[in-house]
């Protein structure tokens, strides 16, 4: 809500002229990025029935603590501890973040009054220290014209009017520093009455406060003290410093401690689970696998974008949108030399691998150690995979590095690097092995593998109507062979043609009982196709014969909770 009227008032300041759009754009990017994470967020937990999950864990582990004396004298007061811990925090931790959304993400008035505190501080202290003062003063000097080039007042004033009510009568007791009480209660919630006085600050006398920086001693330091802006801006950090930060933070340190504990408690109730340990701020390995999905009824994303989608979004008449002449004449002459499948430049794709904040830029290599592709983000329905990861919604994103290699060498024609680079063209590694292939077939042409591994191929390169066409032979040779099913039911559920899948799939069964792969991936075609019974069937015979299938348990329990629709399928999740 409150970054939601900030969003509103900025876009709307934006319209007025190109001036304020290009002052906040990227303002208003870095405070819109997050405001869509938590949407995306909330809605991804709400989808997975996060909470009912987590109660469900936690009541389970609670049971299986108290059934055991030991680990009830140990661990029984985790969870209530736990309890009583996140509820005294609560007005803090909201206090906290209200704090940090009005510093960071409000009106710019009171963290470019902050630049000043430790000038001031220096300037009024009983021992004077001139170095300290210098350091300072070069600080907000270098500060200034960074400010200055990117401030709009009216802009800022209308943040003020909207987000000072807002901030005021949202924030608990513990949180509101004394002025910020005072002026609340003077103005009766109605900050608009402030705006004179609070922007009449010396501070924001943009022709003489470079002069007054640089002549800064104690006289204008005294100056400053008395000013409201600065005034109030010190009040509202030194509260936050002073009273709110150290609560907050000796609470998320018993946090911490009880949280080791519960984590304990966890790894000795439920020894036959995986647990991985915390990876922040370390350097980690994320796997997973290239694949698009389905994030909701009757969609499906395909795991990869050209540049055709480029060309359908460009507009000139957008910065967002705009694309260089050069760029756009390789697409029209599709000249994209060695780097293109099937005649597509393919500039992204999507894998299963769980990346977090920090991933941007990470490199996103193969089965066999090739660069492949540069992480940069996640899909909207992805970004509650910090809380609860979901191997079937959860994708994150890379740009090809074929399109990077094509920017380089076609568009910027930096054949000095390319040349330092050992380029595998995988496209063309396919298609040579597809000709060695065809070759053995002349002389082998009743060899049902040759027709399977060339399928295979082509189904790598994406090129999904010979890669059927295969499979179908290989079938017609040898109908007895299971996996030549199996490969034939994948592609179909590829292309989300469900029933098709499933008769390969059944077929497949047929052929092998055991073929835990083929029960699963019908269960998984089952219930897309809302078919949750028979889902639900696939999926157990699969724990049957492969216990720690971990997605098993997953799909059986969401099916089970869309199915049954009394949340039995909590536990499997």
């Amino acid at each position: 809500k409150y970054r939601r009227k900030v969003l509103d008032i900025l876009e709307a300041q934006m319209k007025l002229s190109d001036e304020i759009r290009i002052k906040y754009a990227a303002k208003h990017a870095r405070i819109s990025n997050y405001y869509k994470k938590w949407i995306g967020e909330n809605r991804g937990l709400k989808k997975l029935n996060a909470v009912e999950v987590k109660k469900q864990q936690e009541a389970d582990f609670l049971q299986k603590i108290n059934a055991n004396p030991e680990w009830k004298e140990k661990y029984g007061n985790v969870i209530p501890e736990l309890k009583r811990l996140y509820a005294e925090i609560e007005p803090l931790a909201f206090s906290r973040e209200m704090f940090i959304e009005l510093a960071y993400y409000g009106p710019e008035i009171f963290r470019y009054a902050f630049t000043f505190r430790s000038l001031v501080k220096e300037a009024t202290s009983s021992y004077v220290n001139m170095q300290l003062i210098e350091k300072e003063k070069k600080k907000v000097l270098d500060y200034l014209p960074r400010f200055k080039k990117d401030f709009d007042k009216e802009t800022d004033i209308k943040l003020f009017e909207s987000i000072m009510p807002e901030y005021a009568s949202v924030l608990p007791e513990e949180g509101k520093a004394p002025m910020l009480r005072l002026y609340n209660d003077l103005y009766k919630g109605d900050w608009s009455k402030g705006v004179s006085k609070f922007y009449a600050s010396v501070l924001l006398d943009f022709d003489n406060i470079e002069n007054i920086i640089k002549n800064f001693g104690s006289k204008y330091a005294k100056k400053i003290e008395k000013d409201l802006l600065f005034k109030f801006t010190d009040d509202l950090y030194t509260h936050y410093y002073k009273v709110v930060k150290p609560k907050y933070d000796q609470l998320q340190q018993e946090i911490n401690k009880n949280m080791r504990l519960y984590l304990e408690a966890l790894q000795k109730v439920y020894p036959e689970k995986r647990f991985y340990p915390d990876a922040n701020g370390t350097l980690r390995l994320s796997y997973g696998k290239i694949e698009g999905y389905s994030p909701a009824d009757g969609v499906y994303y395909d795991f990869y974008t050209t540049m055709d989608g480029m060309m359908e979004k460009y507009d000139p008449s957008v910065e967002e949108f705009n694309l260089p002449q050069k760029l756009i004449d390789l697409y029209n002459a599709k000249d994209y030399g060695i780097y293109a499948t099937k005649g597509e430049m393919r500039v992204c794709f999507i894998a299963s691998n769980h990346t977090t904040g920090g991933n941007s830029g990470s490199p996103v290599l193969d089965a066999e150690g090739n660069l492949i592709g540069l992480n940069f983000d996640r899909t909207w329905e992805s970004t509650m995979s910090d809380i609860m990861y979901d191997p079937e919604r959860c994708r994150n994103i890379a740009m090809d590095m074929n399109y990077l290699l094509f920017i380089l060498d076609k568009y910027a024609g930096m054949q000095r690097l390319i040349d330092e680079m050992n380029v595998i063209s995988k496209v063309q590694t396919l298609y040579e092995e597809i000709n060695r292939l065809e070759e053995k077939l002349k002389t082998q042409p009743d060899n049902a593998d040759l027709y399977n591994e060339i399928g295979l191929k082509y189904f790598e390169l994406g090129e999904l109507t010979k890669a059927e066409e295969y499979f179908v032979k290989a079938m017609e040779i040898n109908p007895q062979n299971p996996k030549y099913c199996y490969n034939a039911g994948t592609l179909m559920a590829m292309q989300n043609k469900l029933p098709e899948a499933v008769d390969y799939f059944t077929k497949t069964i047929k052929l092998n009982d055991k073929y835990t792969d083929a029960y699963y991936n019908r269960g998984k075609a089952y219930a897309d196709l809302s078919k949750f019974e028979e889902a639900i069937q696939d999926f157990t015979t699969v724990i049957q014969l492969k216990p720690d299938y971990a997605a098993a348990y997953n799909n059986r329990g969401v099916a089970k909770n869309i199915f049954l629709e009394d949340k039995s399928g909590c536990e499997d999740i």
